[in-house]
């Protein structure tokens, strides 16, 4: 079973996935402060800064890609469900990444097994509680009223955060781009009645 070391390519991950989100890693946890089996959540909020306004409906759905394990003291990623066996290699020199996103994302079978759903709701947040420590892929299954789906990005639960591990993970991804409504189709005018036809003097 194919396994990464978390201590050593955690942060080269989540670094080259670009995911924007509210805590740094300016270093890695250590291996015995970590509480393993304890579950953590992910909140994420879909907001357009460039118009100031969230984004409202649509559906996050999440695979879990790895799981966290420890063996002699060591942390690691150990691939599971629908990943085993996928040949991926997170961080290191397996590739740069959208690359990374694009052979995941194509790995996934056609009915594959889902970690979590949640809707997106008018605020703009999706808060996805009581999931296991690992590694996730979240995917917009669907689209927010108005903008394209988000592209699909990796998340860690935990994050190391200093010498301490964050549960809860808080997310702000890139959002997509918007799309135009289409006006809607006038009807169809009445045609006029035909006049009587006058009588003939």
């Amino acid at each position: 079973m194919k396994s990464i070391d978390l201590r050593h390519r955690l942060a080269a991950v989540l670094l080259a996935m670009c995911l924007v989100v509210c805590c740094a890693l300016p270093a890695f946890a250590t291996s015995a402060n970590i509480v393993l089996g304890r579950l953590g959540s992910l909140h994420v909020r879909l907001y357009d800064t460039h118009n100031d306004v969230p984004l409202r409906g649509g559906e996050l759905t999440l695979y879990q890609v790895a799981s966290v394990k420890r063996t002699n003291g060591n942390l690691y990623f150990d691939y599971t469900g629908d990943f085993t066996g996928c040949g991926v290699v997170l961080g290191g020199n397996g590739g740069h990444s959208g690359q990374i996103l694009y052979q995941l994302v194509k790995y996934l079978p056609a009915v594959p097994a889902i970690a979590a759903q949640q809707d997106v709701n008018e605020e703009g947040y999706a808060n996805i509680t009581k999931l296991p420590q690992g590694l996730y892929l979240v995917v917009q299954t669907e689209a927010s009223h108005g903008y394209e789906a988000i592209k699909p990005f990796l998340v860690s639960i935990p994050m190391p955060d200093g010498d301490n591990w964050i549960y809860d993970v808080d997310a702000t991804p890139k959002v997509g781009a918007t799309i135009p409504e289409t006006p809607d189709t006038p009807d169809t005018p009445d045609v006029p009645d035909t006049p009587d036809t006058p009588d003939t003097p």
